[in-house]
């Protein structure tokens, strides 16, 4: 069993018991396994259409030091989210890691298309999952799934995600908006050639 140290953005200290990894060998009955997390910062972000529940989780000497707070999900909110959390990254850790813009490292749900501003303005590496990957509890809230988020951050168990450029984005919203209009006006065209059929009137036949 190793120790999480968390702090809630009411800053209230509960120390909850938490295993790392299921042990399953049987050396672990007897003589124990020695378990190593992946890294010394671990960030989740759970994210909503009206506010975003994030997790972060510090080294600090033995401990791991875990920090939640909610933003909401406009501009200003999201930016002043990416500063608290690299405040908690360069102020907390012992010892001291220090993270910049381009190295942050995050995993985010990709909940319909609420994780894309967050992404965009972020930047860094993100790790951006299918929600039902994240895992499950019978105990379903939003600082749950944060918390195994950043969990699963600092023990590395997802790949950084490609993230296109501003051109790239908007090139493939053009292309999927030129799909979907030329769907729309096939069904609409073949709507119109049906009700002029029933009064024999046969304009749609050559297309």
């Amino acid at each position: 069993m190793g120790f999480y140290k968390v702090r809630n953005e009411d800053d209230l200290l509960i120390e909850t018991k938490h295993k790392e990894k299921d042990i399953t060998t049987e050396d672990a009955e007897d003589k124990g396994v020695v378990i190593q997390i992946a890294k010394d910062v671990g960030v989740g972000i759970d994210c909503h259409s009206k506010f975003l529940q994030i997790s972060v989780i510090v080294r600090d000497q033995s401990n791991f030091v875990q920090y939640q707070k909610r933003y909401g999900t406009d501009p200003v909110s999201i930016d002043q989210a990416h500063e608290w959390v690299l405040h908690i990254i360069n102020t907390k850790t012992n010892p001291h890691v220090s993270i910049d813009n381009d190295s942050l490292s995050y995993t985010i749900e990709s909940t319909s298309t609420y994780h894309l501003p967050i992404v965009q303005r972020w930047g860094g590496l993100p790790e951006i999952i299918n929600p039902k990957l994240v895992g499950s509890s019978r105990k379903k809230t939003d600082k749950i799934d944060s918390d195994m988020l950043s969990r699963q951050n600092i023990n590395g168990l997802w790949k950084h995600s490609y993230v296109p450029s501003p051109n790239i984005w908007a090139f493939r919203t053009l292309l999927d908006q030129k799909e979907a209009f030329s769907k729309s006006a096939t069904k609409h065209s073949n709507r119109i050639n049906s009700i002029l059929l029933k009064f024999g009137i046969t304009l749609g036949r050559n297309g």
